[in-house]
């Protein structure tokens, strides 16, 4: 009944915001401008008090994209919603979202969701730094991490028709990977391919366009594979735009109705991070002491946990990832706070079950209440 009642007032809200944003687009219809957010993409990292952030659950993708004029949309745990907004530099101002209706399965999906709809409303002020956007309302903030494709690498998992996808066959995966300097490479499954990519021009602030493609002209002898390569770069070439992208999946629409899904593929082997925080229950606790976690190849990871080294391995596909048991040296701490942490870290580690990379920050969640918090350790 409880859940019911949320969802109706929503549903209120989400009506008359309707109404409202009929009137402020036919008002701005003619008047169509761009702020410094246009084409940006955004996802909810965690929100609340400054000094008691609490996490947004792992694995359930909030985001928020800016689109040109004054639309911005996105993902809010259970539905897509549309929402107006004005920029006046600090100063931004969201109208009442419009959104589908559906019924979040988990209460605590469902309760964050209703709180980031109704808190953008309350959003007065925003900055943008390290690849954060912070949206500041009245006792608390909104932290956001960049979305973008330059430096990530991903995987096909899925092209064609959006209601009727295919999965892609033979033994080599296909790949793109984006570079920084608007370069795309990759493989097709049977061929290494590169070109040119673009993201966010005007008017279109999701449009993506690849040109200059190119690719090696090796012959492929399983079934279909050479036929599915044409697929997928005639995909590319008429590709129209991004429909939806959060940290760990990219769908990129082409054709008519067609889509290329994409799953997040982390290059996580000889990277080093150094735990700078960890949070349980939204309370957040610097870290004493040197913790550290490097990946090495075949699937290993190891560290210092602050007092003793361990080693560990690990599996992950797309932002899902699981640690076996620790294994670890037996030297006694210097006292037992840090014997505490240590402990803590171990446990979090083993029960790590998502996981997220935005620039130089690795963000681990651990089972329904921690997050462990990474900066990179720059290579030798």
């Amino acid at each position: 009944m409880i859940k019911e009642q949320k969802h109706m007032k929503l549903a209120i809200s989400l009506v008359l915001g309707l109404l409202v944003m009929i009137g402020i687009g036919m008002a701005s219809a003619q008047n169509v401008f761009t702020s410094s957010l246009f084409g940006t993409r955004w996802q909810l990292l965690s929100y609340g008090a400054p000094d008691s952030q609490t996490p947004a659950i792992g694995g359930v993708s909030v985001t928020l994209n800016f689109g040109s004029g004054t639309s911005a949309s996105g993902f809010a745990g259970c539905n897509s919603y549309s929402i107006g907004y004005n920029v006046d530099e600090p100063n931004i101002r969201f109208d009442m979202p419009m959104s589908t209706l559906m019924a979040c399965v988990r209460d605590d999906v469902m309760n964050q969701e209703l709180f980031f709809l109704q808190t953008l409303q309350a959003v007065t002020t925003y900055e943008v730094r390290d690849n954060r956007l912070i949206l500041n309302y009245d006792g608390g903030q909104m932290i956001f991490m960049a979305l973008t494709l330059a430096n990530t690498t991903w995987q096909l998992v899925s092209y064609g028709d959006a209601n009727n996808p295919t999965t892609p066959i033979g033994n080599t995966p296909i790949s793109a990977q984006f570079g920084e300097d608007g370069t795309v490479t990759g493989s097709t499954g049977c061929n290494s391919y590169g070109g040119n990519y673009v993201v966010g021009t005007l008017p279109d602030a999701n449009q993506v366009t690849f040109s200059n493609m190119y690719q090696t002209e090796m012959a492929c002898m399983e079934d279909g594979v050479m036929a599915q390569e044409s697929a997928y770069l005639n995909a590319l070439a008429s590709a129209t735009g991004i429909i939806n992208q959060t940290a760990d999946k990219l769908v990129i629409g082409y054709g008519d109705n067609q889509q290329l899904v994409f799953e997040r593929r982390y290059m996580l082997d000889d990277t080093a991070w150094q735990l700078v925080a960890q949070s349980a229950q939204s309370v957040t606790s610097a870290v004493d002491g040197d913790i550290t976690l490097t990946f090495g190849a075949d699937m290993g990871a190891s560290g210092s946990g602050g007092c003793n080294r361990y080693n560990t391995q690990y599996t992950l596909t797309g932002g899902q990832i699981t640690f076996s048991p620790v294994v670890s040296t037996r030297m006694a701490c210097v006292d037992e706070a840090m014997n505490a942490q240590e402990m803590a870290f171990f446990s979090a580690l083993e029960a790590g079950n998502y996981i997220l990379i935005t620039g130089d920050t690795l963000i681990l969640y651990s089972g329904e209440s921690t997050v462990l918090t990474f900066e990179r350790i720059p290579s030798a």
